[in-house]
Formats: C-alpha cells, sequence, structure tokens
C-alpha cells in the first residue's frame, strides 16, 4: 500500500494571505523532513518543521478559513490513503494566477472597516458620534452572544468546556474550578496595562509586560485533544483584545499601527507556555493576530450589530472541534465582557 500522500492533484481553491509566503518557502525546497499531523473529516494538519512548530492546514469549503491554511477540493480528507506521521515527499503546490487570498489579519480588517464606514461621520470631539455607536452596539450584542453560546452549547455536550466562566448558572467543572482564579490574575493585569494606555497614555517598558509569562504558564495546556480548551479560550481571550485595543486607537483619532499592546502582552502571556505543537501555532497565529475568516466576521458585525449574523457567526465557529469552537467563543465573550467594561467604565 503505498502511504505517501499525494498533493499534486489537489485543486487549491482558496488561501490565506500569510499562507501566500509559506507557499513560496515550499517552492524552494526550504522545509526537508514534511510530515502529516492528523486528519479528519474537514481538515488535514502537516508539519512544515517539527522544530519551528511550522504548521500548514489542508481545509474543505465546509471549513472556515484559518491563518496557514489552503482551501482545497477536496470534501472528505479521511478516505485519502494516508495516516498520522507519514512522510511527505516531493511537495509541489501549483496556484492560479487568479487564486483568492484572504487576510486574516483582525487589525487590518478593522482599520479598512473603520475607514469605511465611518470617516464621513468622524469629528474632532473627545467622544466622536462613530464611536459611540460602536460601543453601543458592543454593549448590545454582549447578552446576544452570551445566549447564542449557550442556546448552542445545550444542545451538544460540552460538559468539559470552559463555557461555565461566562454564567453562574451552568455547573462548573474540574477545569474551570482549577483555572477560573488565575485567569481573573489575568484580567487584572491586562486591565492594569488597557486603562494606563486608555486613561493616561502613559508610555510602557517591558517590564510592564513581563508578569504575563508566568500567567500564560499557568493558564495554557488545560484541557484534552490536540488544541485543550484553556488555549482555546485564550485565543479568543486574545482576539477580543486586538479589538478593543482597535476601538482606543479610533478614540484618539490617531493613524493606523502595527505596533499593538496586545502583541506585547500575548507575546509575554505565551512565551513560557506549555502545550500541544498544534496550539502552540495556532496561538503564535493570534499573537500575530491572525484569526479565522469567521471570527474577523463576528467582531464587524458586532459593531454593525448586525445580530443576524452574529448568530451565524457564533454557530459556525462553534462547530470547529470538539470543544474548540465553543472554548474560543467563551474566550471571545469572556474577554470583551470584562475588559471592555473595564476599560470604558460601563
Amino acid at each position: 500500500m503505498n502511504n505517501k500522500f499525494k498533493i499534486n492533484d489537489i485543486k487549491i481553491e482558496q488561501l490565506s494571505l500569510d499562507t501566500y509566503d509559506l507557499i513560496k518557502e515550499i517552492k524552494k525546497n526550504k522545509f526537508k523532513q514534511i510530515k502529516i499531523h492528523s486528519i479528519f473529516k474537514n481538515a488535514l494538519n502537516i508539519i512544515l518543521d517539527e522544530e519551528k512548530n511550522i504548521f500548514l492546514s489542508f481545509i474543505n469549503s465546509k471549513t472556515t478559513i484559518e491563518p496557514r491554511s489552503i482551501c482545497t477540493s477536496i470534501n472528505d480528507f479521511l478516505e485519502i490513503n494516508v495516516k498520522e506521521n507519514d512522510e511527505i515527499r516531493d511537495l509541489k503546490l501549483q496556484l492560479k494566477d487568479n487564486i483568492k487570498l484572504t487576510d486574516l489579519s483582525l487589525t487590518n480588517n478593522l482599520q479598512n472597516y473603520f475607514i469605511r464606514e465611518y470617516t464621513n461621520t468622524k469629528n474632532n470631539s473627545k467622544e466622536s458620534i462613530y464611536l459611540k455607536r460602536i460601543k453601543n452596539n458592543i454593549k448590545e450584542s454582549l447578552i446576544f452572544i452570551k445566549n447564542n453560546i449557550i442556546e448552542i452549547a445545550s444542545k451538544e455536550e460540552y460538559s468539559d468546556s470552559l463555557l461555565p466562566l461566562i454564567s453562574s448558572e451552568l455547573k462548573q467543572n474540574y477545569y474551570t474550578n482549577f483555572i477560573k482564579d488565575r485567569i481573573i490574575k489575568l484580567d487584572e493585569q491586562t486591565i492594569k496595562i488597557f486603562n494606563l494606555l486608555f486613561n493616561e497614555d502613559k508610555e510602557l517598558s517591558n517590564c510592564d509586560y513581563k508578569i504575563f509569562s508566568s500567567l500564560g504558564k499557568n493558564i495554557a495546556g488545560l484541557g484534552i485533544g490536540l488544541t485543550p480548551s484553556s488555549d482555546d479560550f485564550l485565543k479568543g481571550y486574545i482576539s477580543a483584545l486586538y479589538f478593543i485595543e482597535s476601538l482606543i486607537i479610533l478614540g484618539k483619532n490617531t493613524k493606523p499601527t502595527t505596533d499593538y499592546h496586545t502583541y506585547k502582552i500575548s507575546n509575554n502571556l505565551l512565551k513560557k507556555i506549555n502545550t500541544t505543537n498544534l496550539s502552540t501555532s495556532f496561538l503564535h497565529n493570534a499573537k500575530l493576530g491572525l484569526f479565522s475568516s469567521d471570527i474577523i466576521k463576528l467582531y464587524i458585525h458586532i459593531c454593525n450589530l448586525s445580530l443576524n449574523n452574529i448568530k451565524k457567526d457564533i454557530e459556525k465557529i462553534s462547530s470547529f472541534g470538539a470543544t474548540s469552537g465553543i472554548d474560543t467563543l467563551t474566550g471571545i465573550y469572556y474577554s470583551l465582557n470584562k475588559n471592555f467594561r473595564e476599560v470604558y467604565k460601563w
């Protein structure tokens, strides 16, 4: 039986912008020992460089486009005659000239959205009209988001997820009991940083961020599976910090920046973590502000208060993995509800 993965015949339909440069490196034969990491019905993950923890995912059209992923014509990856740890020789990926590239930078998408939607209403007041509108939309969205997450979870088995962190009405489990005090400490330090940025516009040094290293070490890697629940939670948590910081920048009427304090927070937060290789790769993307297209759409729809689309986004995100989607949504809601409230004092 030939267990070598034949990829050259696979039709590449779409890929994330960050993957484009990665494919150029593959074409230059930069990666010498490429292996299959894991296989699912809707996705196949390969390791390009185990030492540097570089992954590439092949997905089908049923799956949201993720950082470092390629959308293909394959319907069911389980039907391919391969298994985990199989080596892939002579990997060649042919790209069409008109291939669709999706920018999965949350901050880029938010900046483009703010410019497109609110340039005409911009003024020089301390609290501009468009920012007030977004803040009010976020407030109204939060209750809707929480109720929809809980409603979806009630139809499935999520007893081992971190969902009880956002509702006292849900029964706590081993993981939430273990982690909740650690997350509260993370909240305290995050809010401290954001309040300094928002209220005092203080210049922060590297020392202000070092405490996050020990916090991340005590949170990451908790749970089962290829991406433990606490890691999925952190991914959602970090995405909300990028969102909140984008609003702070918007409120100050400053030029778009690439120097985000959220990057400094998450870089230290993830510096000493001990978790799975795949999860480390996903969290690395989150640190860089790269998230799935569905997560990006969720934040845009929150700004618009587009409740029907928010509901659809939540349904799509929740379907990812066993509990990964629900834990990511838990992190998004938790971080927004806690940190947005504290920063904007409501």
